[in-house]
């Protein structure tokens, strides 16, 4: 059966003087209540209205002018349907409602309702809904002569000023009175299209639930409904493990215990974050000493070592000269992991296994023995060598921490008795460099700036956005003593040194190892393309501005130093320093440096790694390399070269820097044509 609508008596219904223009219920226009009022307008005070023939009256004694609910839910007879239907079809019409839910709006008086009858026959409806049926046959009268009228007029208006709909829906409000008529529930029609609740408050018609919607966009539930349900708003909880030891050294700071958990209060600023531990103390760590729980994964096995090169593995495993050590990489295929182990049978040296999976999704090195993931593959073979040259035994000890993005959170600037000056590590034309370490407890390297050797307050400012730079391939500066004379620059400690001297100390192991220079000759190419994506030009890329450490890491050092430097080594053009034999043509008549022009000296940085720190151009004079490159004339190919290698510094050397690639572009190229010389 076809729920009907119970309106309320003519005397209500006729202070409805606005029409209502154009409502929405779900996508669909309410406009028939307009002629509906119309008409028992018109039929006001003939006695023709079917709400005055009616027994209902509208009780004072009932709030907000709810209707209470009949006492007894009466059936429609069948030949009332068809005019339903027509209802139903009839365009611009609302469409039908569901059966109307008692406790969505609260009765002043409820009588429990009646069972209804299954059956569709006049003969089986309850005799107490004799008058009921009369009355709702009057309405539905009323309401298809409504139908009809509206027919034979023209459409509403479809578009209003806003002035206009706000003030007939203000207009509208006030001459309902919150009067809200209610739909008397009926059994569904599987023709009909179903809400579960509606009400009429005011103006506005608001559907409680969800029903099978034949709507563009489906049901949807109108905000303020009581069923409505509350987003949850509530900020998830934000856990982090700790994949490294951190002392707490200066007030704010808290310190970490490798693999404890901690809950993240603010995570705003990138390097530093605020955490609370397990027993409640609150204090600002390094970012980067900690890992999102949920994406943790391998990075808590001290046997993974992330993105290592091969090159790397392998020296570092042969470091330790330990039968059976090992660690598990990121493939040079991308989404594979490799298990890198060092063996002294028949003699010393690195094996490498992909870690394969099968069509179970099983982790594998032999296919005889496979396991779900990869820890407990290799928990397998720690037992049993299954197939490969050794069991897995121990993975290295004692691998650095990385640094921090500064000594402390927001802090820069270094009093000098905060450093123990130890001994000295080299010189330059900045000054001299020395060991130290902050606090007696953190490594540092300090460089001494010479008096007159660089632009003193233009660096200090230019330092607080440099010690915000953080990346594994660029040295770590800590902070600056620009209160006393001669000025600090304190940064991270490479144990190596410089890699021109490194190079060159080395050059008998080196020279014939083209996979370490190449990965040499990528470290720095990840730096500098972090600092290309940071829009920070270099100036002065060069072997002797890049440093080593431990496991062969090799990190970008110095960025953006040389717009401070005044120093004779560098020719004057235009009263800007810079160096005459890594300088593009664009830097030697314009001077206009690029993160190109840092492109076309990381091809002579390239050059000298594959002839472990040979000096370009050789014993060139500056007047003559410049004339040499204006010609376009470039270094000569150096024998420990591969072909393909020397094709990319020669892009780097092209002449105009628009056809020179970027170094993301570089180095992708590098990795493929490192992992073709592995294949």
């Amino acid at each position: 059966m076809i729920p009907c609508v119970s309106l309320t008596e003519s005397s209500v219904l006729g202070n409805m003087k606005e029409r209502v223009k154009e409502m929405r219920v779900f996508g669909c226009r309410l406009n028939f209540w307009n002629n509906v009022t119309l008409n028992f307008g018109s039929n006001k005070g003939t006695g023709s209205s079917p709400a005055q023939n009616s027994t209902r009256s509208t009780s004072p004694n009932v709030p907000n002018g709810h209707l209470p609910l009949p006492q007894q839910q009466s059936q429609v007879h069948p030949q009332q349907q068809p005019q339903q239907q027509q209802l139903q079809h009839h365009s611009g019409t609302v469409p039908v409602l569901q059966a109307h839910q008692q406790q969505q709006q609260p009765q002043p008086t409820q009588h429990p309702p009646q069972q209804h009858s299954q059956s569709h026959s006049p003969s089986l409806q309850h005799p107490a809904a004799s008058q009921q049926q009369v009355h709702l046959q009057q309405q539905q009268a009323a309401l298809q002569a409504a139908l009809q009228q509206q027919q034979q007029q023209p459409p509403l208006l479809q578009q209003q000023t806003s002035q206009q709909s706000s003030h007939h829906l203000n207009s509208s409000s006030s001459s309902l009175g919150n009067i809200t008529p209610t739909f008397v529930a009926q059994p569904q029609s599987p023709t009909v299209n179903s809400f579960k609740t509606a009400s009429l408050n005011g103006v506005g018609l608001h559907v409680n639930g969800g029903g099978d919607l034949n709507m563009p966009g489906g049901p949807t539930v109108t905000p303020g409904t009581p069923n409505t349900k509350a987003k949850d708003v509530s900020p998830r909880v934000k856990i982090v493990v700790a994949l490294y030891p951190f002392k707490a050294i200066e007030s704010g700071d808290l310190s970490l215990e490798k693999n404890a958990e901690y809950e993240v209060i603010d995570d705003s600023q990138e390097h530093w974050w605020k955490v609370k531990d397990q027993h409640g103390t609150i204090g600002y760590i390094p970012s980067n000493y900690v890992k999102e729980k949920e994406l943790l994964g391998l990075q808590k096995y001290d046997w993974y070592v992330g993105d290592m090169s091969r090159q790397r593995a392998e020296s570092l495993l042969k470091q330790n000269d330990k039968e059976g050590c090992f660690v598990v990489r990121k493939s040079s295929t991308k989404g594979l992991y490799t298990l890198s182990l060092h063996t002294k049978v028949p003699q010393s040296h690195v094996k490498h296994y992909h870690i394969k999976q099968n069509a179970r999704s099983e982790f594998y090195l032999s296919e005889k023995h496979c396991c779900e993931t990869i820890p407990d593959l290799i928990n397998y073979h720690r037992h049993n060598s299954g197939g490969l040259a050794c069991r897995l035994k121990t993975s290295p000890c004692d691998r650095p921490v990385p640094p921090t993005a500064g000594l402390s959170h927001d802090k820069w600037e270094i009093h000098p008795s905060e450093l123990m000056i130890l001994e000295e590590l080299g010189s330059g034309q900045f000054g001299v460099v020395r060991r130290a370490k902050w606090r007696g407890s953190i490594d540092t390297a300090v460089k001494m700036m010479k008096v007159g050797t660089m632009s003193e307050d233009d660096f200090i400012e230019e330092a607080k956005v440099m010690t915000k730079l953080q990346h594994p391939n660029l040295v770590q500066l800590y902070g600056v003593c620009s209160k006393h004379r001669p000025i600090y620059i304190i940064t991270e400690y490479m144990k190596h040194g410089s890699l021109l001297n490194y190079l060159r100390r080395h050059e008998q192991s080196l020279i014939g190892n083209m996979g370490l220079l190449l990965d040499m000759c990528i470290q720095v190419c990840k730096g500098m393309s972090y600092l290309e994506r940071h829009n920070y030009i270099h100036r002065d890329l060069a072997a002797r501005n890049c440093l080593v450490g431990s496991e062969n890491t090799v990190k970008v050092a110095d960025f953006g130093l040389a717009r401070y430097v005044l120093d004779d080594q560098y020719t004057s053009s235009g009263g800007t320093k810079f160096p005459i034999k890594w300088a593009p043509p664009e830097v030697l008549n314009y001077t206009r440096f690029s993160s190109k022009s840092d492109v076309w000296a990381y091809g002579v940085l390239m050059w000298e790694v594959f002839t472990c720190g040979k000096m370009p151009y050789g014993r060139l004079k500056n007047t003559e390399v410049v004339e040499r490159v204006q010609r376009g004339i470039i270094l000569e190919k150096p024998k420990a070269c591969a072909k393909e290698i020397y094709d990319v510094m020669k892009k780097c050397w092209s002449h105009s820097p628009e056809d020179r690639p970027g170094f993301r572009i570089l180095k992708d190229q590098l990795a493929a044509v490192a992992q073709g010389l592995t294949d």
